[in-house]
């Protein structure tokens, strides 16, 4: 009776232990393709300016599209405070 009972704990151990690997291994081809699926769609946002750096570039260029000495103040800038 007690070897029977060892054996069908090992039984129910060995399932249980079978079990949680298929579903790590399940789990992590499904986190890689998922991941390789993103970056293939995802827009690139290095070649994206974001509104900030459009309008910076913008307005540091002259008429000739060259940059030029221009003073900008940057809002919110401790070393350049706006108001006293």
């Amino acid at each position: 009776m007690e070897a029977d009972e060892v054996t069908i704990r090992e039984q129910n151990f060995h399932s249980q232990v079978r079990e949680y690997t298929i579903c790590f291994l399940l789990f992590a081809v499904l986190y890689i393709v998922s991941y390789f699926v993103i970056t293939r769609y995802k827009r690139k946002a290095d070649e994206q300016e974001d509104e900030d750096a459009i309008v910076n570039r913008i307005s540091t260029e002259d008429a000739n599209g060259e940059s030029g000495n221009i003073l900008i103040v940057i809002l919110g800038d401790p070393a350049y405070p706006l108001l006293p």
